[in-house]
């Protein structure tokens, strides 16, 4: 009985290695089409969702990115929120995230966390990179949307 136990444990644990590359393969092949972000928002949202729930801490940062783009393009505003809010938590260091989460929040009316994340991308990345989207903030803060 324990030799059978111990055959079925160990060819169950051959199934899982065998399998753990799979996933791998099949989050890397994803993140080709994760990567059509606004060009082929549907496509890519799945794509990047894939990716994302498949774990892999290499790609995650970029299907974030790529599917906060995709939904952004489809004016779905909330969802594209909830990304570049993970994005900004996984990397508080890429201005690149700062800054499209403040896109996002000019564009659902709420200019001055739009402004708050513009200044914190600015800070992160020196130039004047991101002054235009700044500018538009106060804009709209001022009335002039």
């Amino acid at each position: 009985m324990k030799k059978t136990l111990l055959g079925i444990l160990a060819a169950t644990a051959s199934l899982v290695l065998i399998a753990a590359p799979s996933a791998a393969s099949d989050a890397t092949e994803a993140m080709k089409f994760c990567k059509l972000g606004a060009k082929d928002a549907p496509q890519a949202i799945s794509a990047c969702s894939t990716v994302i729930q498949s774990g892999d801490p290499s790609l995650r940062q970029d299907a974030l990115i790529n599917r906060g783009l995709a939904y952004t393009s489809r004016r779905w505003y909330t969802q594209a929120l909830a990304d570049f809010d993970a994005l900004v938590k996984l990397n508080p260091k890429l201005s690149g995230a700062w800054n499209s989460r403040g896109w996002v929040y000019l564009k659902m009316d709420r200019p001055k966390e739009a402004l708050a994340d513009f200044d914190r991308a600015l800070s992160l990345e020196k130039g004047e990179k991101y002054m235009i989207n700044r500018e538009a903030a106060l804009k709209a803060i001022a009335g002039g949307k």
